[in-house]
């Protein structure tokens, strides 16, 4: 707790102000619990691992899936490979065919 200004001996004869005095400690000095400090790594590896990417091979699969069905008449069908955990296979997400026009999507993966 700050006490406030106190006057001292000798403040006078030097011609300048003396600084206050603190009594008690402003800083905090309790610490973090362990658990704390030890998890803060672990929480930013986890952070930094890198994300899953579907393989050539299911980009590629894709890719003629969407030229297939671009032949057949589906002008806006796009066709995209979706990585989902690593080590699992890709989802693929067909997007832009008109629901009128299912049964060409039926040709196009045959």
């Amino acid at each position: 707790m700050w006490t406030g200004w106190l006057p001292q001996a000798g403040a006078c004869d030097k011609h300048r102000p003396m600084l206050p005095k603190m009594t008690g400690s402003p800083k905090r000095t309790r610490r973090a619990p362990a658990s704390l400090v030890i998890a803060k790594p672990a929480a930013r590896k986890a952070k930094t691992k890198a994300p899953a990417r579907p393989t050539k091979d299911e980009r590629e699969l894709a890719a003629l899936l969407q030229k297939h069905l671009r032949r057949l008449g589906l002008d806006r069908a796009r066709v995209v490979a979706v990585a989902m955990k690593a080590g699992q296979g890709a989802d693929l997400r067909f997007e832009g065919i008109p629901a009128s026009k299912v049964d060409l999507l039926k040709k196009g993966i045959t």
